[in-house]
């Protein structure tokens, strides 16, 4: 999951690490999920921790980018 500005860029990635495109962002980015100015975090980790229970799934890798260059990722683990 993350932000579109560099959508092109996990084609890359999905080459580069062996990764499959039809398994990222499955429940939209966003764009498609209406991302408000400044809640991108929150918003993107609300969608992974539901994105966890729904698709029973184990782990999702978050990432937003920021200002300058700057950029955070989270790995969220569900155990049960």
């Amino acid at each position: 999951m993350g932000n579109e500005p560099f959508a092109a860029q996990i084609l890359a990635y999905c080459a580069e690490l062996g990764l499959d495109p039809e398994q990222m962002k499955t429940h939209g980015g966003s764009i498609a999920l209406v991302e408000p100015y400044g809640a991108a975090g929150a918003r993107l980790t609300t969608t992974a921790l539901t994105t966890l229970r729904q698709d029973d799934l184990t782990t999702v890798l978050i990432t937003v980018v920021a200002a300058g260059g700057q950029g955070m990722a989270m790995l969220l683990e569900r155990t049960s």
